[in-house]
């Protein structure tokens, strides 16, 4: 036993210090203060505090790597519990996660006329040898090229006119509308439809 007083090393049985006379009672009260003090302790189990910041931080890791569709593993040298708490964690967002939507591929959709017969409608509008062309190949019962050949010769007999009467306003006003036709008859050619064009449509000259 050591004096608390001196530093003396005390004889056992003794009931005071040979040194400095202080009591033995005295000396064991202070060892046994200082081997129950808080600093000479260690708990036996970590705090709860540390399970519920580490099942926080598996929470925030798992949501982020589910929002950018990644895996991300859990830090090295992690307690098992974390580690257990950080997988659960991804399932249940990979569980809650919703499927990505993919768009359709955009589908083009083809002309039921063949590509010959739409290129002979598109090029009967803008010019005569065409127009005598489209009449000398045409087939009779092809109601698509009977159509635009029938708008065509139409637009055509408008543009003389508009040339006799280009002296006056309503000579430029009629070529302007008849070009405007012009194209939207190529258009509808080219996209194979039958698309009658405004008041042009209604006057049937080829049959």
């Amino acid at each position: 036993m050591i004096c608390t007083n001196c530093g003396a090393t005390v004889p056992e049985g003794a009931s005071f210090c040979t040194t400095c006379g202080t009591a033995v009672d005295v000396v064991a009260s202070a060892e046994a203060a200082v081997a129950e003090s808080p600093a000479n302790t260690m708990p036996d189990v970590e705090p709860p505090a540390a399970d519920a910041a580490g099942a926080a931080a598996a929470g925030v890791v798992a949501g982020a790597a589910s929002a950018f569709g990644a895996a991300p593993e859990p830090p090295a040298g992690a307690a098992p519990a974390y580690q257990q708490q950080f997988y659960q964690q991804q399932q249940q967002q990979q569980a809650y996660q919703q499927p990505t939507y993919q768009q359709p591929a955009a589908q083009r959709v083809e002309p039921a006329q063949p590509a010959t017969k739409r290129a002979l409608c598109m090029c009967i509008y803008w010019g005569l040898l065409p127009l005598i062309f489209g009449f000398a190949v045409r087939d009779k019962s092809d109601e698509f090229v009977t159509f635009h050949l029938n708008q065509a010769l139409v637009c055509f007999i408008g543009f003389v006119i508009a040339g006799f009467l280009s002296i006056v306003l309503i000579g430029s006003i009629l070529a302007i509308y008849l070009l405007v036709m012009v194209i939207m008859g190529t258009v509808a050619a080219y996209n194979g439809e039958m698309k009658e064009l405004p008041l042009i449509g209604k006057i049937k000259l080829v049959k």
